[in-house]
């Protein structure tokens, strides 16, 4: 089951068929990603709704769900129990421990009584997939067993012919300014984890040094308008803030950038979460520059793809970034790595072996 935004459908569910899939679409709050109250209730219809919809399903084998938000987990293992189907828990990111991080709970009590909810489920569980090596360690921390829980990364696989299908999208949707720029690109929210505050101020210090050197900001999110703020208070003229771009757009964008951004807050919690947007930039061939740690950094590492600096070191990004600028082929040969090694390591021949032989332990 998936969800839609207001502004396109207006019914409760709906079905329809999607490469050869059936899927039952749901309500989804209009604007959800603007503020914290309109995500959470925006989870919350879809929890009640996705246990409706499965209710009114045939028999089935297995029932695939995340564990974040927290309403999810009940609609789920409801839906487990009255079909006798398999329980697969899909850990995207650890809740509450996300939640916490992120500011969101503080309450000590709060905290323990969604922690031992969490566990329980995953206690009943019959598989779990991990989307990070960190996320399978921190679970065998919490007495999860070991061979209950597989590593597989929430990203698309990735295939030769999907990098010559990018290569062929024309650069037509790029903006103007952008030719002859040197274009630093972050993809993503713009929320409490990914600190694009740090981008920022990288920026600001390379305004006025390096005039070819431009940053440019895609997503949306509840710390918008503090990006907004930065931006006039700062007097920033090298940044663009694009907003929430179709994909098909978002393609054009990366292939006309020179390299792809991320940062994190310091935090430990966030050392487990491996961003998605990194694969983005490596698929595009864009070498990439990270501020943060954990297996993000291990992966950019491994990968020869990138460079790493430490979570919230505006000095270090910006360093980074000039680091590229000045040196364009190892720029190049930096992002023809990190696309050889997702094609390799994150292909979708290898990310079908690994859930076939996750399905199989059911």
């Amino acid at each position: 089951m998936t969800g839609w935004d207001t502004r396109q459908r207006k019914r409760l569910l709906s079905v329809e068929e999607i490469d050869g899939f059936r899927v039952i679409k749901t309500f989804a709050v209009s604007g959800f990603r603007r503020s914290l109250g309109r995500r959470l209730l925006n989870y919350l219809c879809f929890a009640v709704l996705a246990l409706g919809g499965g209710l009114r399903e045939g028999a089935f084998d297995a029932v695939l769900m995340a564990t974040d938000p927290i309403f999810v987990g009940p609609a789920g293992f409801l839906l487990a129990r009255y079909r006798s189907a398999a329980l697969i828990l899909d850990e995207r990111d650890l809740y509450p421990e996300s939640a916490v991080a992120l500011g969101y709970l503080s309450s000590p009590w709060l905290i323990r009584v969604l922690q031992r909810g969490q566990n329980c489920l995953r206690a009943r569980a019959d598989l779990i997939l991990a989307a990070t090596p960190g996320i399978k360690r921190l679970l065998t921390e919490v007495r999860i067993p070991d061979a209950k829980v597989v590593v597989f990364p929430n990203v698309r696989g990735f295939s030769a012919d999907l990098v010559d299908d990018d290569a062929r999208v024309p650069l037509i949707q790029s903006p103007e300014l952008w030719q002859g720029r040197f274009v630093a690109l972050y993809v993503g929210k713009l929320g409490q984890a990914n600190d694009v505050a740090t981008i920022l101020r990288a920026a600001r210090r390379l305004q006025g040094k390096f005039r070819e050197i431009w940053f440019a900001v895609i997503g949306e999110g509840e710390r918008r308008a503090e990006c907004e703020r930065c931006i006039t208070e700062w007097k920033l003229t090298n940044v663009m803030l694009l907003g929430a771009l179709p994909w098909e757009t978002t393609r054009c964008y990366l292939r006309a950038a020179a390299v792809g951004v991320q940062s994190f807050v310091r935090e430990p919690f966030w050392h487990c979460a491996l961003s998605t947007k990194i694969f983005d930039y490596m698929q595009a061939g864009k070498p990439v520059v990270f501020a943060g740690g954990g297996d993000t950094a291990d992966l950019i590492r491994v990968s020869g793809g990138g460079i790493v600096v430490n979570a919230e070191d505006d000095a270090g990004l910006a360093q980074a970034i000039v680091q590229l600028y000045l040196d364009p082929l190892s720029a190049a040969a930096m992002g023809e790595r990190g696309r050889k090694y997702v094609l390799s390591e994150f292909s979708k021949e290898r990310m079908l072996a690994t859930m076939r032989q996750a399905l199989s332990m059911l």
